[in-house]
């Protein structure tokens, strides 16, 4: 073995075995840190029983759903190269949730190495993994949900690592139920033929420890053990119920004030009740608006509101569909899809807003908000169809909106 091959070896050796000290900060809205903490000493514990058959067999059903990762952050690493690592990391959470075995092991490198949460799922040559995949697959798709999602993207050396924790959820009967914490680290190298991964960890924290402690000395009875787990996975789910009760509320405030509309002026109103039931929410959008696509024009009636609130007004602007930006609003004017969310660069907006800033109502408003949206470096869009017209959230940044944010 190569100089450089007994490094990656001995890295990814020491990655395994201090993959579970890393410590998240809670997710969403709040930035995220890997913590590395002392090991401390130990009593030996107690022998377990043999894990039985239904027990082992409970343990593989826990594999990864994926949906697309809602956040990112690398200092140090190009927007390309993340980008790239990015659509390499969720491909290969599509395939799994597609059962797509092939498709996966192109992905992996040809000395992958596996630690996952399984007791028997621990790998050192990537076709032992593989062969896991073929003999488990079945038992992932439409199984398997992970929800609340946060990554981290890192640069490491030579490699990029990325950190991820969720909420694992397993489909029961015709109900979905939370299932545990989920943590993974997956670090991936650039070879000859793109991105690849070359070391995975997964893991679930241990149910049996309490607040404060590192490891369950005391043997617990199965009794307390099936009950702590219970109080632990409901208070996760009155949680989740609480925020869902919380996002209700808001939107049943709009849909009041959009009863209570009796001419299109009101409109602006309704925009304005959206904006800050969504800022209430804690969703992070700089502007929302309200429009109604006239095709014969080719111009949009807008209703917008901003979050330096300096101005709310009806504005009249055409779709320029010449610019990049255009042919996205067109996009969804088509009715194509439900929902269309979308960054486009400082080039790729400021060919829009330049036009429409001179050319349409939109030259009115005020120079400091001009300059703002001109300045900012990316516009990100979220835009869905509602009756009769279009809403739109925006966030002067490359941050997407996340799949929980659009669902709401």
């Amino acid at each position: 073995m190569s100089h450089k091959g007994v490094r990656l070896h001995q890295m990814g050796a020491n990655l395994i075995f201090t993959n579970t000290l890393f410590l998240f900060s809670p997710p969403f809205f709040k930035s995220v840190s890997l913590i590395r903490l002392p090991m401390k000493k130990t009593k030996p514990q107690p022998k377990s029983k043999k894990p039985t058959a239904k027990s082992a067999k409970a343990k593989k059903r826990v594999v990864l759903k994926a949906r697309p990762v809602a956040k990112a952050n690398a200092q140090g690493l190009s927007k390309q190269d993340q980008a790239e690592v990015l659509k390499v990391y969720n491909a290969y959470f599509d395939h799994y949730i597609k059962g797509d075995v092939k498709a996966i092991a192109a992905l992996l490198d040809t000395e992958y190495t596996q630690v996952g949460s399984a007791e028997s799922e621990v790998f050192s040559k990537k076709k032992d993994a593989v062969q896991f995949l073929h003999d488990t697959i079945d038992q992932v798709a439409g199984k398997v949900e992970m929800r609340n999602r946060v990554v981290k993207v890192e640069p490491f050396e030579a490699f990029i690592l990325l950190s991820e924790q969720a909420d694992l959820y397993v489909l029961t009967g015709t109900e979905w139920n939370f299932y545990s914490k989920f943590r993974a680290s997956t670090l991936l190298q650039k070879k000859a033929g793109g991105w690849k991964v070359i070391h995975q960890h997964t893991s679930m924290p241990d149910m049996r420890t309490q607040e404060g402690e590192n490891i369950a000395i005391e043997k617990i009875s199965a009794e307390n053990l099936q009950l702590r787990d219970a109080v632990k996975r409901r208070t996760v789910e009155l949680e989740h119920k609480n925020r869902d009760l919380e996002i209700e509320a808001a939107l049943e405030k709009i849909r009041s004030r959009s009863l209570a509309m009796h001419k299109s002026e009101e409109l602006q109103e309704v925009i304005n009740s959206v904006f800050y039931r969504i800022r209430e929410l804690n969703i992070e959008t700089e502007a929302a608006s309200i429009f109604f696509y006239k095709p014969e024009k080719q111009v949009m009636e807008i209703w917008t509101q901003n979050d330096e609130q300096t101005y709310s007004s009806f504005l009249i602007a055409p779709v320029y569909e010449q610019s990049t930006f255009g042919r996205f609003l067109l996009e969804g004017f088509s009715g194509g899809s439900d929902l269309l969310s979308k960054t486009f660069s400082k080039e790729e907006k400021n060919e829009w807003f330049g036009y429409i800033l001179e050319n349409s109502d939109y030259k009115h408003i005020p120079d400091a908000r001009k300059k703002y949206m001109l300045d900012a470096p990316y516009c990100t869009f979220s835009f869905a169809p509602i009756k009769s017209g279009y809403l739109n959230l925006i966030r002067y940044s490359d941050k997407v909106f996340s799949d929980q944010e659009n669902d709401i």
